[in-house]
């Protein structure tokens, strides 16, 4: 158990970012994320995000938060906010992450009409040159 921890923090940590959309508000609240199981390219990369990775959560005027997923995603039903998306039975995938708010949301250029994406190094870079202005102090706990 201790060297797959080993292993397990030794990986790069990846940056992703969550348009959260008319679920910003709820996602927050209950520390997660939660992609339906027919979106196949989400569902595909919520399955790859491990514990540590970066999450910036997007709301409809920025990125608003960043935080970290705590575990890997698991099956679970649709939460009670989104049952107007699926059937009785349906499930996805939720990724539980520890959150911070931003004082102020953060303008990117990275907008996209998919709810999860992957972001590269570069862009994590300008991200979180943003937020350290914001709140310098959170700089240890993300580097």
């Amino acid at each position: 158990m201790e060297s797959e921890i080993k292993a397990e923090n030794s990986q790069k940590t990846r940056f992703f970012i969550v348009n959260h959309g008319r679920y910003y508000a709820k996602e927050i609240l209950f520390g997660g994320v939660f992609v339906p199981k027919d979106q196949a390219s989400e569902a595909e990369l919520i399955r790859e995000i491990r514990a540590g990775d970066v999450i910036f959560h997007a709301s409809e005027r920025g990125v608003a938060a960043v935080g970290r997923a705590s575990h890997p995603c698991r099956v679970l039903p649709y939460p009670a906010w989104r049952y107007d998306e699926g059937l009785v039975g349906d499930r996805g995938y939720w990724l539980d992450t520890q959150d911070l708010l931003l004082k102020e949301p953060i303008k990117t250029d990275l907008s996209s009409e998919r709810y999860l994406i992957s972001v590269n190094d570069a862009q994590s870079k300008e991200i979180f040159s943003k937020i350290f202005k914001q709140i310098p102090c959170i700089e240890k706990f993300f580097l």
